[in-house]
């Protein structure tokens, strides 16, 4: 067996297992299984590299950026994050690099890096609206609002959270309504409407009673508290 051969056959038999253990990984995360997500997603990269898969690589580096952010070390989750970019822009992968940016963003604002990460949040929409990765585009929208919202920077965050919701009622992601709503309701609060802020979370809390009160609803009723009397 030559070379080219060896390696067909390490992509042949690599490659499903490298999608598996990252789909396992998936599946850990929002389950809060950090060390499963750790474990699988190390898999992931291995099996990912021995099939010569960067692509997969990319992927399984995004999902080890994942885990370590949930455990809380933000500085190498954002190293995994920016190696997975960076090998996304060296291989043309306009959908994963998209799915990342905006994650990577996310750590740039631990770091009190707040122009690099807006600039992750124009780069992840421009990048997700182009690939058709329209949970990344809503995510983005959502992440940039935050920061121009306590950057007090209201008219740009609004902006933002409105864009998001757009793409989410388009996609029907309702889970991500109250996200982009609840900024959009702080601003209200700041701005000294507290009766429209109200409203707004209101039906927050009741979108959140539909699609899973643990995701945001902790959120809610705190800025329900804040708008209150």
């Amino acid at each position: 067996m030559d070379h080219a051969e060896a390696l067909a056959t390490a992509h042949k038999r690599n490659a499903p297992l490298t999608r598996i253990h990252y789909s396992r990984g998936n599946i850990y995360f929002p389950m809060g299984n950090v060390e499963g997500c750790l474990t699988e997603h190390e898999a992931a990269r291995q099996f990912a590299i021995e099939a010569g898969s960067p692509e997969d690589e990319a992927r399984a580096l995004g999902g080890l950026g994942d885990a370590y952010y949930m455990r809380g070390r933000m500085l190498t989750a954002h190293d995994h994050f920016d190696r997975c970019i960076k090998l996304c822009q060296a291989h043309g992968f306009g959908g994963i690099k998209a799915v990342y940016l905006y994650m990577r963003a996310t750590l740039h604002v631990y770091q009190i890096q707040f122009a690099e990460a807006l600039a992750d949040c124009q780069a992840a929409i421009e990048s997700a609206a182009a690939a058709g990765e329209a949970r990344a585009e809503i995510v983005a929208h959502l992440v940039a609002g935050e920061i121009l919202y306590e950057q007090r920077k209201c008219d740009r965050a609004e902006e933002h959270a409105r864009k998001g919701l757009e793409v989410a009622r388009r996609l029907g992601a309702r889970r991500f309504e109250p996200f982009l709503s609840e900024i959009i309701a702080r601003i209200r609060i700041f701005a000294g409407d507290r009766a429209e802020a109200r409203e707004i979370l209101e039906e927050c809390l009741a979108i959140s009673r539909d699609t899973g009160l643990s995701f945001i609803g902790p959120w809610i009723l705190g800025a329900i508290a804040w708008a209150s009397d």
